[in-house]
Formats: C-alpha cells, structure tokens, sequence
C-alpha cells in the first residue's frame, strides 16, 4: 500500500496545481519556499498517508475512538516515511558523498519515517472526530491535512536546525497534549 500511496504522489506532484506549488520549493524565495512546502510538499504528503485512515473510517460498522485511529495513523505514517527513506537513499543520498550520504541515510531511516507517523498520527485524531461528530466533518476534516501539513511544511522549510528541531518536538508534544485531552475534547463538542 505504501509503494501504491507512493507512486500516486509522485505522479500527482507533475499534475497542475501541485506542479506549480511542488515547484516553488526550488525556488530562492523563503515565501516562496514556505509556501511550497507546505502545500506542494506537505498538503499532498498528509493526504496520501492519510487514504488508509479514510478507508478504515468508511469500512467501520461503529466509530473509531481517536486513540485507535491515531494508531492506524502511526502505521500508515511509518510506512510512507520508510518507503521515502529507501527512495532517497537510491536516488538523492547516492549523489552525496561518503559523509553526507551516510548521515542522511540514518536520518531519512530513523528519525524522518518518526516525524512522518507522529503526522499522520495527528491526521487520525481529526479523521476518528470527523466521524464520530458528523456536524462538525468539514472542520475535522480540514485540521486532519492542514494541522500536519503546516508542521511537515515548517519542518521541510527548516530542516536540520534549531527551528526545525523545535517543530519536531513541538510535533511530538502536540500529539501527545490531543491524546490527553481526547475526553475532554470529545465533552465540549457534545456539550455544544
């Protein structure tokens, strides 16, 4: 499934409007970059993890509570963040030299395919409220690609600087604080 989501994203980033917004990460304006990165690279990414999340959603005969659908999140997310570890080190990581390839390889096998899962970790927590508060679908929804991919495209923007160190943790903690707060969370959306 992760080499299928995989295959997709590629060939969605050279369809029009994702080519145009792909394509401003190359460019030397950090607007530009920021923009590009997070709804080239991050709004396309954060929805291609989340497919499984979607399809467990819609075969399911009764909600899923969030904690379980974060779970699934987790999975799918470290399967596509593997999977784009082994890409780069086939195609990018090859042209580095012995150094650079050898600290982006452990990069891209350990902590990246992390980052990916905390994501699409976040995406299931919105995607389990989409379903199990109808009336506010369209706003759960929503969070459950924008959230992550602001923090994918913040990330990618700062890369392997104290910034982007401080989006990691701020990731990790963000996840954790919805799964603390899951009941009560679910206790005011009822109460509205």
């Amino acid at each position: 499934l992760s080499q299928i989501r995989a295959l997709v994203l590629v060939n969605l980033q050279l369809v029009f409007p994702f080519s145009i917004l792909y394509g401003l990460i190359h460019t030397n304006s950090f607007i530009g970059k920021f923009i590009g990165f997070i709804l080239g690279v991050g709004v396309l990414e954060e929805t291609i993890k989340a497919i499984p999340l979607y399809y467990i959603i819609f075969k399911a005969k009764e909600p899923i509570v969030p904690q379980t659908l974060v779970f699934y999140g987790l999975v799918s997310g470290i399967g596509f963040g593997v999977l784009e570890g082994v890409d780069y080190q086939t195609k990018t990581n090859a042209t580095l030299d012995y150094n650079q390839a050898f600290f982006m390889n452990i990069a891209r096998l350990t902590s990246l395919p992390f980052l990916h899962a905390i994501w699409c970790g976040i995406a299931g927590y919105f995607i389990s409220f989409s379903n199990i508060y109808p009336l506010y679908r369209n706003g759960f929804l929503t969070m459950a690609i924008l959230i992550p991919a602001i923090l994918h495209g913040m990330y990618d923007v700062f890369g392997w600087s104290i910034i982007g160190l401080a989006i990691t943790v701020f990731s990790v903690l963000l996840l954790v604080f919805y799964l603390k707060k899951c009941k009560d969370y679910q206790n005011k959306i009822i109460n509205i």
